[in-house]
């Protein structure tokens, strides 16, 4: 949570015409409790935006826009520690001067090539001097941004990021939350609340609506579902079991049967969830306002012995995929990250649902340096890239479309934290604005 401000920053008046006038009233402070961020209160004489433009020496500025309102609150993010930022924001200016880093990250060692295309910044988790964060790096590897969050800590399952109300939703095994880009709690959901069984690995956002995946048992095995929630209010559940059988359909899995391992919902309202026990990706309707809603649209499987009756395999041997994570559908296209890859080096691949052929057909692949076999990440960028991730090692690559060679990697790591549980970190790319 948000503690009280250090203190009111610089300001000078900007004149008196427009949103300058002299009876707009700004006040600006840092947050007390976390030095990368700066809160400005914005009182207008008219209903009106106001827009936010921080800027410093030799970095891009960055601007941060309010919607039209005559009080507005207006965070700048996205900043470097120890760094001298001008302000702008309704004909008001003045400055402020960030602060160090904390002393928890001391332990913080960061390696970077290249530059990012596409995105700003990078999340990951990032367990570091006895504390949970969350961390955005920017292309050169600098801490940008940072959130503690105690209850993450060894039970964290999984975590994402929501571009449109700039979010940040996390989960353990009892607990789902989502937090502020200034760290203010929004929504939570704890077992014995408002689910029985646990949080799995993933969830997602589309719209008011938010999924998360959810393990329970059913004929002796560990199943999925993905329960859907608008803020706290439950509206449905989806169960793979609703559509495979568990016990006609066996596989090397034990006794984790379906093993859900990633959860996303399209811009068009379909929920697509990764098998890793059967290498499949299964697709049902996740509109609430949909006469479909939970019901199960198609099957694609990367080998030959996943769930029953796909409507989509591989039209080639390099267009399959084995033990893999973060199924993503962009239209037509499926973005994963290939675990098992050729046996020696895992992948990330874009793949062509080809609907009159009922195949999937390779469109590119990015060949990563070594095995991952657990976890993983896999984001679509818009320029047709992805940025991918191999969680047990947290090394980071973003790729750009026709290159198969990275243009930026990271791996930021605490050292004191190395001989520590698996965490699942996975970089999620970030637009700063």
């Amino acid at each position: 949570m948000i503690g009280s401000v250090l203190g009111l920053l610089a300001c000078t008046s900007g004149g008196d015409s427009g949103l300058g006038r002299e009876d707009t009233r700004v006040s600006c402070a840092l947050d007390e409790a976390n030095g990368l961020r700066a809160s400005c209160q914005v009182n207008l004489p008219n209903v009106a935006e106001a827009v936010l433009t921080v800027s410093a020496d030799g970095e891009p500025s960055r601007s941060f826009m309010s919607p039209e309102a005559s009080e507005h609150s207006v965070t700048a993010w996205g900043l470097l520690p120890d760094t001298a930022y001008e302000w702008t924001v309704a004909g008001k200016s003045g400055t402020f001067q960030t602060r160090a880093l904390p002393s928890e990250l001391d332990a913080l060692e960061i390696e970077v090539t290249g530059a990012p295309s596409g995105f700003d910044a990078l999340l990951q988790s990032l367990p570091c001097g006895g504390s949970d964060w969350f961390v955005m790096f920017d292309g050169d590897g600098r801490v940008v941004w940072l959130q503690e969050v105690a209850e993450y800590g060894v039970e964290g399952r999984g975590y994402e990021w929501v571009p449109e109300s700039k979010t940040l939703m996390m989960a353990t095994k009892t607990m789902f939350m989502e937090l502020t880009i200034d760290g203010r709690e929004v929504m939570r959901l704890e077992q014995g609340t408002h689910f029985d069984d646990e949080i799995h690995h993933d969830m997602s956002r589309w719209g008011p609506y938010t999924y998360v995946l959810m393990e329970y048992v059913e004929d002796g095995k560990n199943v999925d579902r993905v329960d859907v929630y608008e803020h706290t209010a439950p509206l449905g559940s989806w169960h793979i079991t609703e559509t495979y059988d568990v016990l006609s359909n066996p596989n090397s899995g034990g006794d984790e049967w379906s093993h859900g391992n990633g959860l996303n919902v399209t811009a068009d309202g379909q929920a697509i969830f990764s098998s890793l026990s059967f290498s499949s990706v299964v697709a049902f309707d996740a509109d609430p306002a949909s006469a479909t809603f939970l019901e199960h649209q198609w099957l694609a499987n990367g080998t030959a012995d996943g769930l029953p009756n796909p409507d989509y395999t591989p039209l080639s041997p390099s267009a399959g995929f084995q033990k893999q994570h973060a199924a993503h559908r962009v239209g037509d296209e499926l973005f994963l990250f290939d675990n098992t890859g050729d046996g020696i080096k895992s992948r990330a691949v874009r793949l062509e649902l080809t609907h009159e052929r009922n195949g999937l057909s390779m469109l590119e692949e990015w060949v990563m340096g070594g095995s991952c076999r657990a976890q993983g990440g896999a984001y679509p960028l818009d320029n047709g890239g992805m940025v991918a991730t191999c969680a047990p090692t947290g090394d980071v690559w973003a790729f750009v479309g026709g290159d198969s060679d990275p243009v930026w990697t990271l791996n930021a790591w605490c050292t004191d934290a190395e001989d520590g549980p698996i965490r699942f970190p996975k970089g999620v790319p970030i637009t700063i604005r």
